[in-house]
C-alpha cells in the first residue's frame, strides 16, 4: 500500500508552509478514482467545491462542500472524485498539533467527520490565509489551528445516549433551515418543552439551534456561491436570510470574508 509524505496528494497541489503545518489546496480537475493509501501525517481535509466519496474499513464518507475530515496519519482509505472534478483544502500538522491532538486522547485510526459547525468555519478562515501566502500571518494561523485541533475529540459524537427526539429535532432542522425555524413546533414535535429542547439539543450537538441554522444556512450559501453566478440577494433568500446584508454579516462572522470575495476566492485557483 502506497503512504503519501508531507504535501503529497494525487491531485494538482499548492501548499504554503507556516507556523508548523503545511497548508494546501488540491484540485482534481476530472472525475477519479485512488487506490487505498495512507498519509504520513495526520490532516484534517476540507472539500471546497465539487463531490466526493471516502472509503476506511466498515465506514463511508459522502461528501458535500463544506464537509470536513480528520484523518490520523497512516489510517488507510481509498477515494471516488465525481464528475466535475474537486477541490479541497488540506491542513498538514506538524509534531507541535500532533502533540496537542495527543494530549486529547483522540483515536490513531478512526476518521471522524463532520459537516457544517465550527470546525468547518476554522478551516475555511484558514483557507483565506494560506491565500494570502502571508508569512506575518503566523500567529492568526497558530490560533485557529489551536482551536481547530481542540475540535477532533468534539468531531466524535457519542450519540448513543442522546435521546431519540433530539435525533428528530435535528434531521427537522436539517430539512427546514431555510425556512423559519420554529422552536416551539419542534417541541411540540418531540413533545417536551422548549427550554427542555434547547438544553439537550445544546449538551448534544454542541451548539444551539439557532447556531445550528446559522451554519447550516451559510454552508449552503457556500455551495451556491461555489456552483455559479447567482445573485447575492437570491442566494440569501434561498438560503432562508432576511436579505443580502444578513448575509454578508452572518457568512462573514463564520468565514471571515464576505460572499463575493470567497466566490472569487474559489474561482482563483
Amino acid at each position: 500500500m502506497v503512504e503519501l509524505t508531507e504535501g503529497t496528494f494525487y491531485g494538482d497541489t499548492a501548499s504554503f508552509a507556516i507556523a508548523d503545518a503545511l497548508l494546501s489546496e488540491v484540485h482534481h480537475p476530472n472525475p477519479r478514482t485512488m487506490p487505498e493509501h495512507t498519509h504520513a501525517v495526520p490532516h484534517f481535509c476540507l472539500l471546497l467545491s465539487g463531490a466526493y466519496e471516502e472509503s476506511a474499513h466498515g465506514e463511508k464518507i459522502v461528501f458535500t462542500p463544506q464537509t470536513i475530515v480528520y484523518r490520523p496519519a497512516h489510517a488507510s482509505h481509498w477515494d471516488t472524485v465525481g464528475a466535475g472534478g474537486a477541490l479541497f483544502f488540506i491542513v498538514e500538522l506538524g509534531p507541535v498539533w500532533q502533540a496537542a491532538i495527543e494530549a486529547q486522547g483522540a483515536p490513531r485510526t478512526r476518521i471522524s467527520e463532520i459537516s457544517g459547525g465550527d470546525t468547518v468555519w476554522l478551516a475555511t478562515r484558514l483557507q483565506g490565509l494560506f491565500r494570502e501566502r502571508d508569512p506575518e500571518s503566523a500567529l492568526a494561523v497558530e490560533s485557529l489551528l489551536y482551536e481547530l485541533c481542540g475540535h477532533v475529540d468534539t468531531m466524535r459524537r457519542d450519540l448513543d445516549a442522546e435521546p431519540a427526539w433530539c435525533t428528530r429535532v435535528a434531521q427537522r432542522v436539517a430539512a427546514e433551515f431555510a425556512t423559519r425555524v420554529d422552536l416551539r413546533a419542534l417541541a411540540d414535535e418531540a413533545a417536551v418543552h422548549p427550554a427542555h429542547v434547547t438544553r439537550v439539543y445544546r449538551r448534544f450537538r454542541g451548539r444551539s439551534i439557532g447556531e445550528d441554522v446559522a451554519a447550516l444556512r451559510v454552508q449552503q450559501a457556500c455551495r451556491l456561491l461555489t456552483g455559479g453566478d447567482m445573485p447575492l440577494a437570491d442566494v440569501a433568500a434561498a438560503c432562508g436570510f432576511a436579505d443580502q446584508s444578513h448575509l454578508t454579516r452572518v457568512f462573514g462572522a463564520h468565514t471571515g470574508t464576505s460572499p463575493a470575495r470567497y466566490r472569487k476566492r474559489l474561482r482563483t485557483r
